[in-house]
């Protein structure tokens, strides 16, 4: 897969998902929009919850989410996984090189 296809396809991600949350389909998501996908992962989020999302969010100041403005957030939140999945990875490596005592690239019985 290309780099072009995978940015396209978290394009499209990132579109279905603000389309998701935007219930009306007016082109914003409001504080009761958001509540509702808040309120269907955790039970106990209420309207304020909401609002402070929006509050972070809303860099034009008028109390709703754009798609540019959830576009933005979304791309910081992938940037942010992307990150970690490295990490997690370079991790991974170095125990997985204390382990492979002769280097050779597999690990055997006597090496675990």
């Amino acid at each position: 897969m290309k780099i072009v296809d995978i940015e396209e396809n978290i394009q499209r991600e990132i579109k279905d998902l603000f389309e998701f949350y935007d219930g009306d389909k007016n082109g914003f998501i409001s504080d009761i929009e958001l509540l509702r996908v808040l309120q269907a992962s955790n039970p106990t989020a209420d309207m304020k919850d909401a609002q402070r999302v929006i509050q972070q969010a809303d860099k034009n100041g008028d109390g709703k989410i754009s798609f540019l403005e959830f576009e933005a957030i979304m791309q910081r939140k992938i940037k942010s996984d992307i990150l970690s999945a490295q990490d997690e990875m370079a991790d991974l490596r170095k125990m997985f090189k204390q382990f492979d005592l002769d280097g050779n690239g597999v690990l055997s019985i006597s090496e675990l």
